[in-house]
């Protein structure tokens, strides 16, 4: 696999496995790892982590959010998300219905 010169994305890079693929990726000489995780401090200490450990020059950015909920829902925990019928609605239509360039703009 060639990344050098490249920028890579590593969904669910937090967790126990992501972290381990980091570490390799981070060897192959990317210009960027972006480590995505549903939760901003998951993300934010794996990044931590990781420049701590590695002591690498590759650059090393945290994202967060859920890649299956609209922009306007992100933060919501679910218990809420699922109590609000606006929300839920807005859900259910951007999963189920047609796909729309608004439904992509609201997107995360």
């Amino acid at each position: 696999m060639e990344i050098t010169n490249k920028r890579v994305l590593l969904l669910g890079g937090a967790g126990l496995v992501g972290m381990a693929i980091s570490r390799k990726l981070l060897k192959l000489h990317p210009d960027e790892v972006v480590i995505a995780s549903i939760s901003e401090q998951e993300a934010n200490e794996a990044c931590e982590l990781l420049i701590e450990e590695t002591q690498t020059e590759v650059i090393i950015t945290p994202a967060w959010g859920d890649i299956f909920l609209p922009e306007a829902l992100q933060g919501m925990p679910r218990e809420q998300l699922m109590q609000n019928s606006e929300a839920r609605q807005m859900l259910m239509n951007d999963v189920l219905g047609e796909f729309t360039p608004e439904v992509l703009e609201r997107s995360h």
